[in-house]
């Protein structure tokens, strides 16, 4: 074979090569999950990207609140977008609950929960970090009696939020710092168009 019947073969195989990644690619991409709830005059939708609408934490010990926050490992942190879409309503409440679910592995109400949203391009608090604080009994608009509220907000357009969720363990608390824990939160939104 000549040197230039080389040639055409690499760049043919080479072609075929970056065509078969790209749909390897494409085929095991994942798509973004989404839970909807329809309202009457609008819904509220969650959108997420990992399997579950759950931050799953391995191995977790006690952190300082400045740790918690700037920790900028990808495993570390959950991000969702809350779509409101409003339709025959004049606005749209809503409100971000977290449930501390059962294969956690330490006492909820030692974990620090931190919410942040998007702004103008980069995460910023919500508030400072609170400790797992349940509800007493299911709030107005359907967060679960055990769950804690996050975030309420309202929305008179149409319009979407984009949240990251971080959690630690408080540093504070009376543990065995030799040992690690896992942290399992459910991530739910809850609605109501008026």
């Amino acid at each position: 074979m000549n040197k230039k019947g080389l040639n055409i073969s690499l760049v043919i195989s080479l072609l075929i090569l970056i065509v078969l990644i790209s749909l390897i690619v494409i085929f095991f991409k994942q798509p973004p999950k989404v839970e909807k709830q329809n309202l009457e005059g609008g819904s509220i939708i969650l959108t997420y990207v990992d399997d579950s609408s759950v931050l799953v934490l391995d191995e977790v010990v006690p952190k300082s609140d400045e740790e918690g926050i700037s920790n900028i490992a990808a495993d570390q942190y959950f991000d969702f977008t809350v779509t409101s879409d409003i339709v025959d309503a004049n606005e749209l409440d809503f409100e971000i609950g977290v449930n501390c679910n059962k294969e956690t592995t330490i006492n909820c109400e030692l974990i620090k929960v931190y919410l942040e949203e998007m702004v103008d391009g980069a995460y910023v608090k919500v508030k400072d970090p609170l400790l797992f604080k349940p509800i007493d009994k299911e709030s107005n608009l359907g967060t679960k009696k055990g769950s804690m509220v996050l975030y309420k907000g309202k929305d008179k357009n149409s319009t979407y939020h984009n949240f990251r969720l971080r959690a630690w363990i408080n540093p504070e608390s009376s543990i065995d710092p030799a040992l690690t824990y896992k942290i399992v939160l459910d991530v739910n939104i809850n609605g109501e168009a008026k």
